[in-house]
């Protein structure tokens, strides 16, 4: 049961991205509710988009971030943005089971 004092925060941290990272290499997954017109029709989607960025301190310092890699850290970055793809997929499959049921892994085979 959710509590009403509570419904801020869930929303909150639904709207935190889920990161996968290793050293200064980090992939974000972000989840985003919008609304889409399709066949003259109003329908709410879950859309998933994807940030790839690395950390590193500049001269000052300071952190900063940048979405350039060198080659050393390209199999981290491979295997991060495998992992968030999985992650969308398996987040899409639990998303339509809620919504339609057993139907939407039957659907999903076809």
């Amino acid at each position: 049961m959710r509590k009403i004092a509570d419904k801020e925060t869930e929303k909150k941290d639904k709207n935190a991205p889920v990161q996968f990272r290793s050293g200064q290499v980090s992939v974000s997954v972000f989840q985003n509710e919008r609304t889409v017109t399709r066949n003259k029709k109003e329908i709410d989607v879950i859309m998933y988009s994807i940030q790839v960025q690395k950390s590193y301190k500049d001269d000052k310092g300071k952190w900063q971030n940048t979405n350039s890699f060198n080659v050393d850290e390209i199999h981290a970055l491979q295997t991060h943005l495998q992992q968030a793809f999985e992650y969308c997929l398996e987040a899409r499959k639990k998303l339509n089971k809620e919504k339609y049921g057993d139907e939407a892994e039957s659907n999903e085979d076809e």
